[in-house]
């Protein structure tokens, strides 16, 4: 396992996201301030509603939503189960087991509402913050999603341009697409890097050495895996088969990619599987890319 004080010393200013109490925190905020909080915010968005103007303008810069209809992240998630196969976004809309705590993230973030305040000036409103010696238009920062380029054939990439257009930070992934230097170059704001505890200590701090290299300011690591859980839409949806399985055992799943012929054709052009190229074998190269359980069981 790596030891933190390794982490510490590769990076100057490193930051362990510790997100357990966001909740009671933000409850604070909103009831006792006048603006939104100013600590930035790690999150996954999944069901819960973000509904906005379709511009958001930040830090001289507009980005365009070019979605007609689609006017919050629940309409995004439906538009995303019409074009993606059921593997996918499975992969991307589901959690492990009975998806308890996906649940409980979920409904603890729609517990949370904004606090009217009428007959107050607002033209003072400022939503920038900094971290880390960074600037955020905004107090928000993109998790880290796996498997992204699966997603889209642009993946991270596209993430990360996204993320610098509108201000904000982006969590690269460990089992990113793309090689973190080449989502590093993309994006014009803050980037971090995940650290995943896969394939070893050395394959670890290779990493960690990259994104040193590559400019990342600071580590995030992931330390609520050491087993695997059970994501039992990938089950279900043949994750295990379509990846590794042979070709008779990828039979029965097949249908549900062909059924998505724009998406199909994207992938197969981007050159099907990619690899992981941010863990990197000792003496084997990259690893091929793999279900999340059995990514994550690789631990030497």
């Amino acid at each position: 396992m790596l030891a933190p004080s390794r982490a510490m010393a590769l990076f100057p200013r490193p930051w362990l996201i510790h997100v357990a109490d966001l909740h009671s925190q933000l409850t604070r905020r909103f009831s006792n301030s006048r603006s939104l909080p100013k600590t930035p915010i790690l999150v996954r968005v999944r069901r819960h509603e973000l509904k906005g103007p379709k511009v958001l303008e930040t830090s001289g810069c507009a980005v365009a939503n070019k979605l007609s209809r689609e006017v919050d992240i629940e309409d995004l998630r439906r538009l995303a189960e019409r074009r993606m196969p059921r593997i996918v976004f499975d992969y991307l809309d589901g959690g492990a087991e009975a998806e308890v705590t996906l649940k409980e993230n979920s409904r603890a973030f729609e517990t949370i509402t904004f606090r009217p305040r009428q007959a107050l000036p607002t033209a003072d409103t400022d939503l920038r913050t900094s971290i880390l010696g960074c600037e955020l238009a905004f107090p928000l920062i993109l998790g880290p999603i796996g498997y992204t380029r699966l997603i889209h054939a642009s993946g991270e990439l596209a993430v990360a341009r996204a993320a610098g257009a509108a201000g904000v930070g982006y969590v690269v992934a460990t089992f990113a697409g793309y090689r973190l230097e080449e989502v590093k170059a993309a994006t014009s704001g803050p980037a971090w890097y995940q650290l995943y505890l896969v394939a070893g200590r050395e394959a670890a701090e290779a990493a960690i050495e990259r994104a040193r290299l590559a400019g990342y300011s600071a580590l995030v690591v992931t330390v609520d895996t050491p087993v695997a859980g059970l994501r039992e839409r990938d089950v279900r949806n043949g994750m295990k088969e379509l990846l590794a399985g042979s070709l008779l055992s990828k039979l029965p799943f097949l249908p549900q990619l062909l059924a998505h012929p724009q998406w199909l054709a994207s992938f197969l052009m981007d050159g099907g599987l990619p690899k992981l190229e941010n863990v990197i074998l000792p003496g084997r190269g990259p690893m091929p890319l793999v279900g999340v359980s059995a990514g994550l069981a690789r631990q030497s």
